[in-house]
Parts: structure tokens; C-alpha cells; sequence
């Protein structure tokens, strides 16, 4: 019988070594060289891409659908009495030069109300929203086929399973942080040992990423240092983490994995998803359970102190007009050589100024870059701007709040922000239904045909 040899591999994406020893784990060489090695190649390619692009495509698809029922629900009331309306949504995107000459305007062209005066009157969707929930007034149908259209396009998502009438659970931090204890302790994890307050306090705080660490860090376990639960695959101080917002290797959140790939809840959805594709039903449910408690604060974030999404999205606008033109009076006041830089110039997709943060001026030197600046980012350029200026005792007191919020990154909000995505589908809902109620006084098809739109 021959002698033994034992040959072990490690394989990975990109690579293959190997290795030949005896019996007793002894390194075998052949004419004098060791018998081990690595192979290297090109790592397989997923398609990740791609597929990302597919998923958006089939999500744009069904909300494309979505919104042509409306239309269908709609159209024997408005097609009345504008014939084109649906056709000028259709061909909103081509032209102008494109399209019939009488369609000079999108939404309406009528003689005495064309997009003028619609724009006037509803700065944003979220303003004609919030008109027709709360007034009993006969409004024009197809004011409200666009409330009803946006609202059923853009419908939230459905990862909460509170009761959809039951608006106070789905915002309600106490309704949920009970069971993630519980789940912590089922897992033989230590509960987190802070008050329910204390931990909502330190979530909604507008700290930079790593304050927010320290912070839960000394809040949740105090001077005892988080360890890594291999019982349970888990590292503590990886949770806190990612809670934070901070970006996690997987490897680091759970010790036996090998998956080096880093993520935030920050993230796009499709990137997540990409990330949960890689991972154990088991290692799904920790993110799942502590992304809830980073998505209600940034849910409570997106309503500050509005009733609905739509009244809080009102008041954002309403902020932002009031930064911007504070911003504008101490730039022109004190600041009047770096107007353009802060308001026009881009030089390179560095650029964090209003320009690259907003996109919305008429005026611009230089080449828009690719990437919009987030709030933090702006916020921080503008600090650095106006933090030496010597104000007048008149402007003291606007001038100090203007640098708070800048310090806490809440200056200038925007309607449209990462905060879109973590809000559920009740809190639209809501909205829609009311819409539906008050509109069916005046619009009789609503209740003839629209009962279950209007009642599940």
C-alpha cells in the first residue's frame, strides 16, 4: 500500500490555494520546492448591475401600471372636460416644439387656469395634497386625479404590519422596542439595559455618525465593553454600528462569516437587497429588527411635527424658503465675494455649495456634478463659509440660529431626501383615503365604483 498524502484547498471568488502534507501535517516538497501555492483568476462577474437595472425597470413597470388604473377610474369625468389631459401628462417629457401647438402648457391649458396659476396655488404636490384633505370645497377633478395618482404611485412600503388604520402604532417607538428585546434575549444576547426614552432621544439627536456611535455605545452598555456573541453569530459593537449609521463589514456584524462586503442602512434599497441576498435567514433577521429601530427615527425625522407626511413635507418647503433667503441676506451682506461660489460656481464634483446641493438655480458657471451633495456635506461647506462673520447685534440672534442648524445638519431640508423611503404604506394610506372621503361629496363615482379603494 502506498504512502498518504493530504491535499487541502482554500478556495475563494478570485483565488485557490493549496497545499500537500503527510499524515502528520508535514509540508511535502517536490525536487526541493514546498508542495504549496495559490492559484489567482479574475473573479466571477454577477451581473449585479444589471440586475439592479432590471429591478427598477419591473418597479417603475408596476407603478406605470398602477397609475394607468387611476386613469381608467378617472377618465369618464375629466375627458369631459379636457379632453387632452391624460394625452399632456403622456407627453409631458418630449418638447414643447414637439407636441400640439395648443398644448403650451402640461397639467392645465385651460384659458383662465393654465400652469401658472396651478403652480401658484400648489408650490409642490404635497401643498395640493394637504388642500384637498383638509377643505370641504368642490375641487376640480383633475386636481384631485393628481393627489390620488401621486399617492397610489408612490405608496410606501409594506414591511410594517401594524393595522393600516391604526396610525399611532406604526409611529410608535414603544409598539415595536419590546419585541427587539425580546429577540435579543431569545438569541442569548444581554438586553439592552437603557430607558425606552433615553434610546429614542439619542436616535432622533442630530449628531454626526460617529457622536451617534459613542453616544448609543456609552447608553447601551455603559463602561462594560459590547463583545461578539459566536453563540449567536453576532457582534454587539457591530450592531451599534450599523444603528449609528456607521458602514459595516459583514464579516465584522457576523464573526462567521467571510463576506468582507461593507453596507449602511443608508444605503440604497436594491444595495441592501444585495447584501440580505448573500446572507442566513437568521443573519436577515437581526438586520431586519435593528433597521426598524434606524428607520423609525428617520421616520420621525421625515414627519417632524406635521400630522401627515404630506403637512410635514409642506413645512419642509416652508423651511427651506426660509433658510435659503436667510442664507442669501448674510452672503449679500457680509459675505458679498462669495455669492457666486456659494450660489453659482462649480468647479469640480467636489463642489458641495447650493449649486451641487440643490440643482435648482437658473444660473450656473461650470458643469452641474454628477452627484448631488447631501445635506451633512452642504452643511458643512456652509459653515465653513459663514462661521467667522462678525454680525451686526440686530442679526445675533438669526445669525446664531442659522449656525445651530448648520451644526446639526438640518439646515435647508429637502422635500425629496433618503428619508422617502423608510415611510409605510399606512401613513399614505391615510392621506388617500381622507382625499377619497372628501372628494365623494362632490365626485358621485367615487362611491359607486371606488368602495374598496376607499375602504381597504
Amino acid at each position: 500500500m502506498g504512502k498518504m498524502y493530504y491535499l487541502g484547498l482554500d478556495i475563494g471568488t478570485n483565488s485557490v490555494g493549496y497545499a500537500v502534507t503527510d499524515p502528520s501535517y508535514h509540508l511535502l516538497k517536490f525536487k526541493g520546492e514546498p508542495m504549496w501555492g495559490a492559484h489567482v483568476f479574475a473573479a466571477g462577474n454577477q451581473s449585479a448591475e444589471r440586475r439592479s437595472f432590471r429591478t427598477s425597470r419591473r418597479r417603475l413597470d408596476r407603478r406605470q401600471q398602477r397609475v394607468k388604473l387611476v386613469q381608467e377610474i378617472f377618465a369618464p369625468v375629466i375627458s369631459p372636460i379636457d379632453p387632452r389631459f391624460f394625452i399632456r401628462l403622456h407627453e409631458s417629457a418630449l418638447w414643447r416644439d414637439d407636441v400640439a401647438e395648443t398644448d403650451k402648457h402640461i397639467f392645465f391649458n385651460d384659458p383662465t387656469y393654465t400652469d401658472k396659476e396651478y403652480y401658484s396655488d400648489y408650490p409642490t404636490i404635497h401643498h395640493l395634497i394637504v388642500d384637498l384633505m383638509e377643505s370641504s370645497e368642490k375641487h376640480d377633478p383633475r386636481l384631485v386625479y393628481l393627489a390620488v395618482a401621486w399617492l397610489v404611485a408612490h405608496r410606501g412600503h409594506f414591511l410594517n404590519e401594524v393595522d393600516k388604520d391604526k396610525i399611532g402604532d406604526v409611529l410608535s417607538f414603544d409598539a415595536f422596542y419590546p419585541e427587539f428585546l425580546a429577540f435579543l434575549s431569545d438569541n442569548g444576547v444581554s438586553p439592552w439595559v437603557c430607558e425606552s426614552k433615553a434610546l429614542q432621544a439619542t436616535l432622533l439627536s442630530r449628531n454626526s455618525v460617529n457622536d451617534k456611535y459613542k453616544a448609543l455605545k456609552s447608553l447601551i452598555f455603559g463602561s462594560q465593553k459590547p463583545e461578539d456573541n459566536f453563540d449567536a453569530n453576532i457582534s454587539e459593537d457591530g450592531l451599534i454600528q450599523l444603528l449609528a449609521g456607521k458602514k459595516v463589514k459583514v464579516n465584522k456584524l457576523f464573526p462567521q462569516e467571510s463576506n468582507d462586503a461593507s453596507f449602511t442602512l443608508n444605503d440604497k434599497e436594491d444595495a441592501i437587497e444585495e447584501i440580505l441576498g448573500t446572507l442566513t435567514p437568521d443573519e436577515c433577521e437581526w438586520i431586519a429588527h435593528i433597521r426598524r429601530l434606524f428607520d423609525w427615527a428617520i421616520m420621525k425625522h421625515a414627519l417632524k411635527d406635521g400630522r401627515t407626511i404630506s403637512e410635514s413635507k409642506v413645512k419642509l418647503y416652508e423651511q427651506h424658503h426660509h433658510d435659503l433667503t436667510q442664507l442669501k441676506y448674510f452672503v449679500k451682506t457680509y459675505l458679498a465675494k462669495e455669492y457666486d461660489d456659494i450660489f453659482r460656481n462649480v468647479d469640480s464634483e467636489t463642489t458641495k455649495n447650493y449649486v451641487a446641493y440643490s440643482y435648482h438655480v437658473k444660473e450656473v458657471k461650470g458643469t452641474l456634478p454628477k452627484n448631488k451633495a447631501t445635506q451633512e456635506e452642504f452643511c458643512k461647506y456652509v459653515l465653513g463659509k459663514v462661521k467667522n462673520i462678525e454680525c451686526s447685534e440686530a442679526d445675533k440672534v438669526d445669525f446664531d440660529e442659522m449656525i445651530q442648524r448648520l451644526t446639526d445638519n438640518s439646515f435647508m431640508p429637502k422635500q425629496v431626501s433618503g428619508e422617502n423611503r423608510v415611510i409605510p404604506y399606512q401613513l399614505y394610506y391615510y392621506e388617500l383615503k381622507t382625499i377619497l372621503n372628501k372628494a365623494a361629496s362632490y365626485l358621485p363615482f367615487l362611491t359607486q365604483c371606488g368602495k374598496d379603494a376607499i375602504s381597504n
